[in-house]
């Protein structure tokens, strides 16, 4: 069983529904009824009952959720933790990187992060290292409308 069976079982039985719960993580309906299938097959145990009207809980589905819950909160704080030894990857333009990457820099290292490396390049630059994989961030001191990354 995978981290992500965990996940839209979780989602089918908060929302009651395949479909709901489908709708909800972006996949389609007999994707998430086939994954329930698989976690059953594995288990050796029906979750759900499936009726005309869509479906009930059975009684092993309530230990489940709760199993699934403790491991998902697991992984995300574990994730989490793990992050502060990441090396972050900043790059900014000149004049960004002399006045506002020495005080970012100082915030990242007391929230947690071990390594953070800076660069300095041009905003053409920037955006090759960040489409490269190469940077994790960038600074730039002007508009883009580049849709793939975010402002903010």
């Amino acid at each position: 069983m995978e981290l992500n069976d965990l996940r839209i079982f979780v989602e089918v039985y908060q929302c009651g529904s395949f479909s709901k719960a489908a709708d909800k993580l972006g996949y389609v309906q007999p994707n998430i009824s086939n994954r329930i299938k698989k976690i059953e097959a594995q288990l050796g145990i029906r979750l759900f009952e499936r009726t005309n009207k869509g479906i009930a809980l059975l009684q092993p589905a309530d230990q489940m959720y709760a199993h699934s819950k403790k491991i998902l909160i697991d992984y995300h704080n574990m994730v989490e933790d793990l992050s502060k030894y990441k090396t972050l990857r900043v790059g900014a333009t000149p004049t960004l990187a002399y006045s506002i990457i020495p005080p970012f820099t100082q915030r990242l290292k007391k929230s947690g992060y071990r390594n953070v490396s800076n660069s300095t390049h041009s905003i053409s630059e920037l955006f090759k290292q960040l489409d490269q994989n190469e940077l994790d961030c960038i600074w730039i001191n002007r508009e883009f409308s580049n849709k793939m990354y975010k402002s903010v």
